[in-house]
């Protein structure tokens, strides 16, 4: 899953960086005529731009938690957000659980891909927007699941 995180996280620079709208820098390594992310960092100075956070393991979240009031992109992986928007989150310091449940169940758009692969955590994503839906949110947050190869059974 390290590997569709990267992706998508380098894909989203790129197509933020092309259209003016990324907050930060980004240093590109091409390979292959494609371009791909060296290093970024982000600049949470610049409000009318999105900023890009990546919760994966041995990965910098870069405080994205100091600045709730800035548009962002978070990718990462289902252990590192399921356990935070469940207030439990997965390596991080407990006195910092209510802030990321908070942040993340409220004014959200969830996008679960590839979700043949998401096992229990599939289930816990339908739980949980059920969950949002049902007691309601101070601002709007829906899940949407996709997949480019599910199967049916």
């Amino acid at each position: 899953m390290r590997v569709l995180v990267e992706q998508t996280r380098d894909n989203t620079l790129l197509w933020l960086e092309r259209e003016g709208l990324l907050g930060g820098k980004i240093n590109q390594v091409n390979t292959n005529n494609i371009g791909k992310e060296d290093s970024y960092q982000p600049l949470w100075e610049e409000e009318d731009k999105i900023v890009v956070t990546t919760l994966m393991g041995g990965e910098e979240d870069y405080n994205w938690d100091i600045y709730p009031e800035r548009d962002a992109i978070i990718i990462g992986t289902q252990d590192m957000l399921l356990s935070r928007v469940l207030n439990r989150g997965y390596g991080m310091s407990r006195y910092k659980w209510p802030t990321h449940f908070g942040m993340l169940n409220n004014d959200c758009l969830w996008i679960m891909d590839e979700v043949q692969l998401m096992g229990v955590g599939l289930t816990t994503s339908v739980q949980l927007e059920a969950f949002r839906k049902h007691f309601g949110t101070e601002k709007g947050t829906d899940t949407t699941w996709m997949s480019a190869t599910i199967n049916h059974e």
